[in-house]
C-alpha cells in the first residue's frame, strides 16, 4: 500500500495514510477553526512551527520574535500519544520535560600491566550508571517519577593503557518537582559518596532544553472551558512522557497551553490512522472555545 495516498476505511470512518494524524488532523482544524474565526470577525492568531520533533528551534524562533507576546492562551493541535482511544478527543494538560546532561568520569592512567596503579574510568562510570538508575526522584501527582535514560558511553585508552577518562550522556525527563540545577547537585553528590571524580554539564546544543509543564488549573480561562466545554465530551486529560514544542511556548510565554487534538494513532509509520469523527469534533471544540473566549 502506498502510505502518501490516504485510504477511508469502514464507512468512511478513519482515515489511513502517512501524517494523517501527526499533523495532517491538526493542519485541517486550525484552518477550519480560522476560517469561522474570519466569518464571524473573532480575533485569533495561527501558529505554524517546524523543527518540533528534533530542538523545538522554530518555536524557540517564534518566541523570540515577540509574535507571540500578546496571546492570552494557546490551544495546539497535538494529539498527545492518548492510549484510550474510545474516547472522543485528545486532551493534555502537562508533558514532562527533556535535559541532556554530560558527565565525564575522571581517572587516572596507568600501564595496563599495572593497572593497580591507575584508575579505570571506565569501571568508575559503570558504578555511576548504576547508582543513577537506583535514584528514587519523588513522585509527581499528575506527571511521575522522573527518570533517567542512558544514552552513551564512550571511552577509549591510547596503546597498552587503561583509560583516564569517560563519557556519559543521559536523558533526564523531568517532572516539575525536578531540574536541571537539582539533578546536577545530586549527581554530585553521588559521586562523591561513591568515590568517583567528576564533571557535570548540560550537553551543548542551539536551543534551551525543555523544562516540564502543567496546566494551570487556577486559571480562570481554562476553568470556563472546562465547565463548559470539554465537560460536554466526557474528556479526561492526560499527562504524558513526551516532549514536544508545548514545553518551550508553556515556560517560555507563562501562559496557558492545552493540547488538544484527534484521535488516532501509528504515528510516523505507513500505518497511521485518523478518526474522522473525531476530526469533525476536534473542529466544533474550537469554535466552541473561540466564543467562549469572545463572550
Amino acid at each position: 500500500r502506498n502510505p502518501f495516498k490516504v485510504i477511508f476505511t469502514k464507512n468512511n470512518k478513519i482515515a489511513l495514510g502517512l501524517g494523517v494524524c501527526d499533523m495532517k488532523a491538526g493542519l485541517t482544524s486550525i484552518l477550519k477553526t480560522a476560517e469561522y474565526a474570519v466569518r464571524h470577525n473573532i480575533p485569533v492568531k495561527l501558529v505554524f512551527g517546524v523543527d518540533e520533533e528534533n530542538i523545538s528551534e522554530g518555536a524557540h524562533n517564534l518566541v523570540d520574535s515577540g509574535l507571540l507576546n500578546d496571546l492570552d492562551f494557546m490551544v495546539v493541535a497535538e494529539g498527545g500519544q492518548i492510549k484510550n482511544y474510545q474516547r472522543d478527543l485528545s486532551l493534555v494538560f502537562g508533558r514532562k520535560g527533556r535535559i541532556v546532561f554530560d558527565i565525564i568520569i575522571i581517572g587516572k592512567i596507568a600501564h595496563a600491566a599495572e593497572s593497580q596503579k591507575g584508575i579505570n574510568a571506565i569501571e568508575m562510570a559503570s558504578k555511576l550508571v548504576l547508582a543513577l538508575k537506583k535514584i528514587n526522584f519523588k513522585k509527581h501527582s499528575k506527571l511521575g517519577k522522573t527518570n533517567i535514560v542512558i544514552q552513551n558511553i564512550y571511552s577509549e585508552a591510547s596503546a597498552f593503557s587503561i583509560p583516564n577518562v569517560c563519557l556519559i550522556k543521559c536523558s533526564l525527563l523531568t517532572s516539575p518537582l525536578d531540574n536541571s540545577l537539582s539533578f546536577m547537585e545530586l549527581v554530585k553528590k553521588l559521586a562523591a559518596k561513591l568515590n568517583v571524580k567528576i564533571q557535570i554539564r548540560i550537553s551543548k546544543r542551539k536551543t534551551p532544553y525543555a523544562e516540564s509543564y502543567e496546566i494551570p488549573l487556577s486559571n480562570l480561562f481554562i476553568k470556563k472551558i472546562q465547565k463548559n466545554i470539554l465537560t460536554k465530551y466526557k474528556l479526561k486529560p492526560i499527562y504524558t512522557d513526551s516532549v514536544a514544542d508545548e514545553n518551550v511556548f508553556a515556560n517560555r510565554l507563562k501562559v496557558p497551553v492545552l493540547t488538544l487534538g484527534a484521535i488516532g494513532g501509528g504515528d510516523h509509520t505507513a500505518s497511521e490512522w485518523l478518526d474522522i469523527d473525531s476530526l469533525f469534533k476536534l473542529i466544533d471544540v474550537y469554535k466552541q472555545i473561540l466564543i467562549e473566549y469572545n463572550k
